[in-house]
């Protein structure tokens, strides 16, 4: 990580403060760009399978991901995507108003809510702030203004400023009237008469909505349903209101919505004329090939992508309604029925399914390096105590000789006693005496049970060894799961792409009107993060060249014999520890002529178009443009040279295939990025080699093969293998190693592998070949580092692993020593042997620069908000400042946390959140005496929900899209306060 003083003067120049906060923004809009993914996924897949069962919470769950998007673009200043959501925004604020579900069968408004979605895709690349963002996107926000034009034309043909003003009083005013009533309500204990001041507020509640609707000239049904409220008053006991205000507020708040309107069997329970049958809807006209039906999510799945519709859409026909609605007739009827107390049935609301928490990728990037030199440090102390086991085995056989040897000794020791008892008079005076021999006994003895306890203590020291180097291997093995982990949480399904990929079709084909159709196959393959966020902008590059230069225009396709609509495919797929990833068009395809031309013309380096390698290699080289004029597509000066470094530098290749006339297809091969990679581990002479077991087809040995050594001693190898009927090359790995090396004959316990190379031999349909080594080591998960600059990999070798004992070994990489050896006939300079003692370079530890803090607060800030981008933004911000924050996902869970903590110095909450929405969290602190500072930040810019909000007890109300000076200066103001 460079440090500040090698950062741009006005980077550089910026205050640590000021650091700290454009860091944070640089997270805060990748976690955006993240959620507004996962979002949009959602979105995408509900509008897909709109059911009328569930048309209500349906309709609700697509408003607020657009809601929730639209609140983040306030939040980073995306202003691109903030003006398409806004307006997106309000075609689901329509549907949001229809309680009966429209006609879904036919899938009209699925591929209406799907085009709007996709063009709101399309704007997740705009950069561009304020005016210059909204000239950008304004085709797609014109485009979604049509569509809810038509939706409004069909699906709410009686909308009108009256019927919108019953919607928003039912949505948004109903509920601050009633809070006072369902608060009290809630607090009712299971038995007992209901307090006088409960009756008072609801009898105020009641005379309140009687006024309201006289006000807003609601229909007599209002008036009638209200005076049944006369029943519930008449039975004030705890249980019978708990069971039955609940459900008659739903009834009202309905009737509301309907502008005082009673449904069939309400009416008939009031004992009043049933309603007028509703009008019925009508019928938008699909637009063509917008959306094929497609459910199951491991076929490709096409996704055409039409010219606007056409005016003929809008003239509207006659359709059944549909008579699914939220709350059935015969459950408000039963809710009406009040002659016997019933026991109240609460319902929880449903917590989340899944809780995603956005991680920065370059932390889970630590992360892993931490957890990889954790493994390699427990290797290394494995080896170790292996060594030391060893050492004391040895250390415990010279112990037993010893006492093998004193015991033989002591033998030696009796015998020579007895024989001077015997002779007795042959002793001299050179003899040991009785004395002394009692002495050497004692030492000897001595000695053997020094022996034997040494060799006792070996024993001992073996077994804790043991056990040592066994407790060992359990931590390498949790330390391998745990890496597991990490790596699996990077995973991400290629849909995402995919959607990425869509929205940037549709713009294209809604801004310049070329008709195109998407198809995207292997969209269930999951791919690293990181690598999936270098590939976006290759992808997207790719789909704008083939929709600018590929496809041609309608006319020139029809004179062609083509369809007139052109289709793009991208195909991922996954082989070995390789991503194979295609993008391809069937449009006209490159004229090398033409392209030669070109690169004439600017001078370029290369301009040979001879073969498709000829091509890519000229188109990729920097200042190569086909186009004559700057446009909104391509011809902007960045080109094909970028994604040939990008996929450089993911370690891929590319490759091209095109046919003037017929189409052009890119080749992308990306390694899989692996932290550790399982390998098996093979002895060529004195040199150890390790082979990705992925790219492994075949293991065998020599003895099993029809072999024949290679007569051409130009060949880059020594021998050849028969098998099937077909001639394969069988490369020595030591002859691969060691360059001039004359091929020894293998024995026949050799280790043969039989890999693949990713592409085919020309002239041949040839792709296997065999690697040929002495002895199989076994397999381990190593680490595979690049080789240090300024060394150079020779072909078919990925890196080198350092090992526990200091070595170094070469990981190879079979495709393409596989490919080399069937498309080279001679040996070249490039499999010379690469210098094997190199020292891999220490990556740096990036330092990281925190902000002062100012003085230190300890009192704790409490932040409410159901989106994860904005509390992340808040803790960061007023973290950086020095204060304590503790987050909540909705009121609810804020409520119970108040409930178990000592109260916070101040709450900064959302107003509109699942659970419990802002309002009733303000009401319920200030009802229960709790006087700390509330603020409140929406992105509701109305006058009315600063209003409602301060008067329920809010001390201060501020937008989304505040700067962070603006809220630091409110709370300390409060604190102060």
């Amino acid at each position: 990580m460079p440090e500040v003083n090698s950062l741009p003067t006005s980077e550089a120049a910026l205050s640590p403060i000021d650091l700290a906060e454009a860091q944070l923004q640089q997270e805060l809009r990748s976690m955006f760009d993240v959620d507004t993914q996962t979002y949009l996924h959602d979105y995408m897949s509900l509008a897909q399978q709109l059911k009328a069962p569930s048309w209500t919470a349906d309709i609700q769950e697509l408003y607020r991901c657009i809601h929730t998007i639209k609140g983040g673009a306030v939040t980073v200043g995306a202003d691109g995507i903030l003006y398409v959501a806004t307006v997106l925004e309000d075609l689901l604020s329509d549907l949001r108003y229809l309680q009966i579900a429209p006609p879904l069968e036919d899938g009209q408004l699925s591929q209406v809510l799907l085009e709007a979605g996709e063009l709101l895709t399309g704007s997740l690349q705009v950069q561009a702030v304020g005016e210059q963002a909204l000239a950008v996107v304004q085709p797609s926000v014109d485009r979604i203004a049509t569509l809810r034009q038509i939706v409004q034309q069909v699906y709410l043909p009686d909308s009108n400023e009256r019927t919108q003003l019953f919607h928003e009083f039912a949505e948004q005013g109903f509920d601050l009237v009633v809070l006072n009533l369902e608060m009290a309500v809630e607090q009712l204990g299971d038995r007992g008469k209901v307090p006088n001041a409960t009756l008072k507020i609801a009898k105020q509640t009641l005379q309140q909505l009687l006024q309201i609707g006289k006000d807003l000239e609601f229909e007599p049904g209002w008036t009638k349903l209200l005076r049944r409220s006369q029943s519930l008053l008449s039975h004030p006991e705890n249980d019978f209101w708990q069971a039955k205000w609940p459900p008659y507020l739903r009834l009202l708040k309905d009737c509301a919505r309907k502008g005082g309107k009673l449904s069939a069997s309400v009416a008939q329970k009031l004992g009043v004329s049933a309603p007028s049958a509703p009008t019925p809807v009508t019928e938008v006209t699909a637009q063509p090939d917008v959306i094929p039906s497609s459910s199951d999510r491991d076929q490709p799945s096409d996704f055409a992508i039409a010219s606007p519709i056409p005016s003929r859409a809008l003239e509207p026909a006659a359709i059944p309604t549909s008579t699914s609605t939220v709350n059935p007739d015969v459950s408000a009827a039963d809710v009406l029925d009040w002659s016997q107390p019933t026991k109240q049935q609460d319902k929880a609301a449903e917590l989340a399914a899944k809780a995603q928490i956005p991680v920065p990728l370059e932390r889970l990037d630590r992360s892993a390096q931490y957890l990889v030199s954790t493994l390699l440090s427990t290797r290394s102390s494995q080896g170790s105590y292996q060594a030391l086991e060893l050492q004391l085995v040895k250390l415990v056989a010279l112990a037993q000789d010893s006492a093998e040897y004193i015991t033989r000794l002591r033998q030696l020791q009796d015998d020579y006693a007895l024989l001077t008892d015997t002779e007795p008079g042959k002793i001299g005076e050179s003899t040991p005496t009785l004395e002394r021999y009692r002495q050497g006994y004692s030492i000897v003895n001595r000695l053997l049970e020094t022996s034997l306890r040494l060799s006792e203590l070996g024993a001992e020291v073996t077994a804790s060894a043991r056990q040592t180097s066994d407790n060992l291997q359990q931590l390498e093995r949790n330390v391998l799961n745990l890496q597991q982990t990490v790596e699996e949480s990077r995973l991400i399904p290629f849909r995402i792409l995919g959607l990425r990929a869509r929205g940037i079709l549709r713009d294209l084909v809604t801004r310049f009107g070329k008709p195109a159709q998407l198809v995207i196959e292997g969209e269930q393959i999951e791919l690293d993060a990181g690598t999936s966020q270098t590939l976006e902008p290759i992808l997207l590059h790719l789909i704008r060249n083939a929709y600018d230069h590929g496809l041609e225009s309608a006319s020139d396709r029809a004179n062609a014999g083509k369809p007139s609509q052109g289709t793009i495919t991208v195909a991922l797929k996954r082989q070995g520890n390789s991503y194979l990833l295609d993008v391809k068009d069937d449009g006209i395809g490159m004229d090398p002529a033409k392209i030669r031309a070109i690169a004439q013309s600017k001078r370029l380096p290369l301009t040979r178009t001879d073969t498709p390698a000829d091509i890519l290699a000229v188109i990729c080289q920097s200042g190569f443009s086909s186009q004559s004029t700057v446009s909104d597509i391509s011809g902007r000066g960045v080109g094909m040279d970028v994604v040939a470094t990008q996929i450089t530098r993911l370690g891929g290749r590319l490759s091209l295939n095109t046919t003037l006339g017929a189409g052009t297809t890119f080749n992308m091969q990306i390694p899989v990025p692996q932290l550790l990679v399982r390998c098996v581990l093979v002895r060529a002479g004195d040199r150890t080699f390790a082979i990705p077991t992925d790219e492994i087809i075949t293991t065998t040995l020599w003895g099993n093969l029809s072999t024949a050594p290679t007569l051409d001693r130009q060949l880059a190898y020594g021998w050849q293998v028969e098998l099937e009927g077909v001639t394969m090359p069988a490369l020595d790995l030591l002859e691969y190693w060691q360059e001039g090396v004359v091929a020894h004959a293998p024995t026949a316990t050799s280790i043969c592998l039989r890999v693949r190379s990713s592409a085919i031999a020309a002239g041949t349909s040839q792709r296997d070949a065999w690697l040929v080594a002495d002895d199989l080591l076994g397999q381990d998960d190593i680490l595979i580092s690049p080789l240090p600059h300024p060394l150079v990999a020779p072909v078919g070798m990925m890196g080198v692993s350092l090992q526990s004992n200091g070595s170094l070994i070469p990981v190879l990489e079979p495709n393409l020593l596989a490919e080399y050896l069937l498309s080279n006939t001679a040996k070249e300079s490039a499999i010379a042997a690469p210098a094997s003692t190199a020292a891999i370079a220490s990556p740096q530890v990036p330092v990281e620069q925190k902000a002062p803090s100012t003085a230190p607060l300890t009192q704790t800030i409490l932040v409410v908000d159901d989106a994860a981008l904005m509390r992340r933004r808040m803790e960061a911000s007023l973290t950086a400042y020095g204060f304590t924050v503790q987050t909540c996902n909705d009121g609810l869970d804020a409520w119970n946390w108040l409930q178990n903590h000592n109260y916070p110095a101040i709450v900064i909450t959302d107003i509109e959140m699942p659970g419990m929405d802002g309002f009733t969290l303000i009401d319920r602190c200030r009802r229960n005496d709790m006087n700390f500072p509330i603020l409140v930040i929406s992105s509701r810019l109305s006058e009315e929900w600063s209003n409602e909000a301060k008067r329920l007890g809010a001390t201060d109300y501020l937008t989304k899209g505040f700067a962070t000076s603006e809220l630091i200066d409110k709370v300390n103001a409060y604190l102060k306060g």
